[in-house]
């Protein structure tokens, strides 16, 4: 009726959007995990929590299927001060480990009530998926929050032509509010995945598929992960030819 602000409107549609959600749309996959084995001293992940710029590492035991805690960056600290440094299982927290099919809106309320600020995300067989913390479900609704240390770097990226560079981690629902082209029944979250389902392989750079009336380009691969894909309509390249 006109009565909301734009920015309000989106708020208000982040925060419905964040009640039908759940954790693995929101998860930080395993592979971009920083984790470091239970058999670690303090020094070694003073380096690590430098290198990172996290506040939180997971620890693990044998594999990263195995987390058998959490070290916080001031426990570390308050560990190295002490004049006999003790062990690191001394020092790191019980983790917290939830579902991936976890709803967001229940998350967050046990994040409140058990005061975690960090999650392991399993998945079915009980194997590590990643992790989410409160600072990504909070992104959900506000969108993205970036401090000091962040690194900005655009999610996508107007190129001549029309067409779009966009992160292979970017959610399915940049497509439709770039190209206002439904995906929503695409059974993937991110541009990347939904690329390596429909070819069915770790795509190469220069590789690309149609659908839903966009040709996607893959521009990037790193570890087997699509990073940047090239995005236009295909009347778009069908007009240029």
């Amino acid at each position: 009726e006109g009565i909301l602000e734009p920015g309000e409107e989106d708020l208000i549609h982040r925060v419905i959007d964040f009640g039908d959600s759940l954790v693995k749309a929101v998860v930080t996959p395993r592979i971009d995990m920083v984790c470091s084995s239970a058999d670690s001293d303090l020094e070694t992940l003073a380096e690590l929590f430098l290198e990172s710029k996290h506040s939180r590492i997971p620890i693990y035991q044998d594999s990263v299927d195995e987390i058998v805690g959490v070290l916080h960056i001031r426990d570390l600290l308050h560990g190295l001060r002490e004049a006999n440094p003790p062990g690191l299982r001394d020092l790191m927290l019980p983790p917290y480990f939830v579902p991936e099919t976890k709803p967001l809106n229940d998350l967050l309320q046990e994040f409140q009530s058990q005061r975690q600020q960090l999650a392991i995300v399993v998945n079915e067989y009980g194997g590590t998926s990643g992790l989410v913390t409160v600072e990504d479900l909070l992104e959900e609704i506000v969108g993205e929050i970036q401090d000091e240390h962040d690194e900005a770097e655009p999610e996508t990226e107007s190129l001549p032509g029309g067409r779009w560079r966009i992160e292979g981690g970017a959610s399915l629902e940049v497509l439709e509010e770039l190209f206002e082209t439904p995906v929503e029944e695409e059974p993937y979250e991110t541009v990347g995945g939904m690329i390596f389902g429909l070819l069915g392989k770790v795509p190469a750079p220069g590789e690309y598929l149609e659908t839903h009336g966009l040709r996607l380009e893959v521009e990037r691969v790193e570890n087997r992960r699509v990073r940047s894909v090239l995005v236009s309509r295909i009347a778009m390249e069908e007009d240029e030819t």
